[in-house]
């Protein structure tokens, strides 16, 4: 590893009620592997919003296949090295998910979790790393999410 460091953010994308979909996805290139440093989901579901939604499961993990969606350009911290991994987000055709993590989230708070130095979630050259959002049922506003991944490769 090089040790550049960038950050994979997903733009705002509406949730659909009681769907499983695949939000965010990234590639490793051909023999460079990838660390994912940390992670953040958050919705826009006001706090005391008298329907609120049941809590999002957030899954992530390897994942194989997948289709469609809009490519997301990483965002590098610092240095001039080319990053090599590319991103998607909002996959029209849903990954398959070996989850590496899986946890329920809380609509009006969301998650942020930065993995301990030396426990960061590693990924082979050419493999794929994504964030899985499952829904239940959404309050009658609009939910809205952001994925964001902190990467080193």
């Amino acid at each position: 590893m090089s040790g550049v460091i960038f950050n994979v953010v997903s733009p705002e994308i509406t949730l659909t009620a009681s769907t499983t979909k695949s939000m965010l996805q990234v590639t490793a290139a051909a023999n460079h592997r990838i660390k994912i440093l940390g992670y953040t989901v958050s919705f826009n579901e006001p706090v005391g919003d008298a329907t609120p939604a049941q809590p999002i499961i957030l899954t992530l993990g390897t994942q194989t296949g997948g289709s469609g969606g809009t490519s997301v350009t990483p965002v590098k911290r610092k240095g001039t090295e080319t990053v090599l991994t590319t991103a998607t987000h909002t996959l029209t055709s849903a990954a398959t998910t070996t989850a590496i993590e899986k946890q329920y989230v809380n609509s009006q708070t969301g998650v942020s979790v930065m993995f301990p130095m030396g426990q960061e979630i590693e990924i082979a050259g050419s493999g794929i790393f994504g964030i899985d959002v499952t829904t239940g049922t959404l309050s009658s506003a609009t939910l809205k999410g952001i994925f964001n991944l902190l990467i080193e490769e």
